[in-house]
């Protein structure tokens, strides 16, 4: 598995950092002609997410935040932006395209279901919570509408990029689509 991520920030200029998994849980980076074994985890302490990573042996302490595309980190050091290329299952929505229903961003389980058939919602409103690598994600409206079809309840497992919930058609996705 091979991963490019842009800091745009670093030192002023954009690096390309490719990751790869190794079978042990732990990645390999390479940035320019170095590599680094690296080690990570998310854990939660009150309302704030950090990442405990180790990066050749050495072990810090990271909070983390991420907005829209951008994965920011805190340490006593200072703090650096991450900027996250868009997926391509995502740029649709993202660019104001319509799509047929929310979609799963990874594998994981279904913990809360808070649509069913029928309901009208808006854009932005939660549809439902689902648990992967040991994080909550909620899983919100990419439009307004009315939802035709829910695909998970909870408890179930839903695999990376499935259609969770569909749309009703509206008028206003006819007229975009003639």
């Amino acid at each position: 598995l091979l991963t490019f991520l842009q800091f745009p920030h670093f030192f002023h200029k954009d690096v390309a950092i490719a990751v790869t998994y190794n079978r042990d849980g732990s990645y390999s980076m390479q940035i320019e002609d170095k590599t680094f074994h690296v080690l990570g985890d998310l854990c939660s302490e009150g309302d704030c997410t950090y990442l405990k990573s180790s990066v050749n042996g050495v072990a810090s302490k990271t909070k983390l935040i991420i907005l829209e595309n951008t994965i920011y980190l805190f340490s006593m050091d200072g703090s650096i932006q991450i900027g996250i290329p868009v997926p391509r299952y995502l740029s649709s929505a993202s660019s104001g395209e319509t799509q047929g229903g929310a979609i799963a961003p990874m594998t994981g389980t279904i913990e809360k279901v808070f649509v069913k058939a029928g309901d009208r919602v808006k854009a932005g409103d939660s549809l439902m919570v689902m648990i992967a690598m040991k994080m909550e994600h909620t899983i919100k409206a990419p439009k307004d509408g009315t939802i035709k079809k829910v695909f998970y309840g909870e408890g179930s497992q839903a695999n990376r990029h499935a259609q969770l919930v569909e749309f009703e058609e509206e008028d206003s996705d006819k007229r975009e689509a003639d």
